[in-house]
């Protein structure tokens, strides 16, 4: 038990890790993990922006207010490209900083390298420049991407660790959705320098919070994993002491990646993360967000394609505002499970509509949302008709 000045009695919280925590609701210092979430987020709303700068800018850069002059669609496409390329030589690097330099280092270097790429954005005059700055924006992603949910998994309470890392994922959604909406009524300048503001502001708030204990006991600083992890429990010591020494006697046992191989369990966890991640890539979600103003201007849309994209991203936004309201209650499973078969189900349309449009109604191929609607609306018998005949 805790006895506070008002004769108040609290039940004492077990180590950071233990079950017994959601019962007992005994969260010592609970705001300043509030205060890590929210540096990291800033992070992730930097690379949100990043990603949904695409989308309106492509429009720009291929109209005569492009500032390097009106750009082709076979010019565009590297912009898009390019940052995937530079994530894959990126992580690596910043999988090696993170290990040997720190959190700290990892996010520090990630918001610099940010911030070089956005400056070649933003003083862009000649096409090379887009590409490069696209490139060094690409290495950073994967660093301010990184930083977010390890330095929560290892710092938050169990009980609402997956509520907290939920957040980053939904101040990347937040960046995103303020990019094609600011995107849509800014000049290229001024929306790209809008989209720096997280790469500038993440250091300063990133400054305050400290190392993470498990790395600095990993490094045999004790003495300062001792105080980083004071910070976060709000000067509990006993809690503290307790923590230390289980997360001590994982630090003895490190285990190389073969080892961590040699275990069924452990290959089978890898193997189904892989096959999640690889699937929801190879499904087109980023090149459908990059592209979503382009993809609706080319779809004849009836909205404005920024106002169309912009619904887009709100809808994402919604989507992890509300797991981070479930995922704590219900488990990552059932979320995960209940999400693949909303994609499932939503793939299965997009595969029939693609379907009906080359093979049942050819005449629909490669036509707008509008021509569509009069080719169904106008000349279905003879459209039909016409298949058939052509068939034969």
């Amino acid at each position: 038990m805790k006895i506070d000045k008002g004769g108040t009695q609290h039940k004492r919280l077990p180590a950071h890790g233990s079950t017994q925590q959601e019962s007992q609701k005994y969260f010592p210092g609970i705001w300043n993990q509030y205060y890590a979430t929210f540096s990291v987020c800033v992070a992730g709303f930097g690379l949100g922006a990043s990603g949904g700068w695409a989308s309106p800018m492509l429009l720009v850069l291929e109209s005569e207010d492009s500032p390097v002059g009106p750009m082709t669609n076979l010019e565009i496409s590297p912009l898009e490209t390019l940052p995937a390329i530079a994530a894959l030589f990126s992580t690596v690097i910043f999988a090696t900083i993170l290990t040997r330099f720190g959190r700290k280092a990892a996010g520090y270097l990630g918001a610099a390298v940010s911030i070089v790429g956005w400056l070649f954005l933003l003083s862009a005059k000649y096409k090379l420049q887009l590409y490069i700055g696209r490139f060094i924006v690409g290495l950073s992603t994967v660093g301010l991407a990184m930083i977010g949910p390890i330095y929560l998994s290892e710092v938050a309470y169990v009980s609402i660790r997956g509520s907290l890392m939920t957040y980053t994922g939904f101040a990347a959604h937040f960046g995103s959705l303020v990019s094609f909406i600011v995107g849509a009524i800014c000049s290229y300048r001024l929306f790209t320098a809008i989209c720096m503001i997280g790469p500038l502001l993440f250091p300063l708030t990133y400054f305050w919070i400290p190392e993470s204990p498990q790395f600095l006991l990993l490094q045999s600083r004790n003495a300062e994993a001792r105080n980083a992890l004071l910070w976060y429990r709000g000067g509990d010591s006993s809690l503290v002491d307790a923590e230390l020494e289980s997360l001590s006697n994982v630090s003895k046992h490190r285990m190389t990646f073969r080892v961590v191989l040699k275990d069924r369990g452990n290959r089978r966890a890898i193997l189904v993360f892989l096959f999640l991640f690889t699937f929801t890539t190879m499904a087109g979600t980023a090149v459908i967000s990059g592209y979503a103003s382009k993809i609706f201007q080319n779809a004849d849309s009836a909205l404005d394609p920024n106002t169309s994209a912009a619904v887009l991203a709100s809808i994402k936004f919604i989507s992890s505002l509300v797991a981070i309201q479930l995922i704590d209650r219900f488990g990552r499973k059932v979320l995960v499970i209940f999400s693949y078969f909303n994609f499932l189900v939503e793939s299965l349309f997009a595969v029939s509509a693609i379907f009906i449009s080359w093979y049942i109604v050819p005449e629909t191929k490669g036509k707008t949302i509008a021509e569509i609607s009069q080719i169904l609306k106008g000349d279905v018998p003879h459209v039909s008709k016409k298949s058939h005949i052509t068939r034969l």
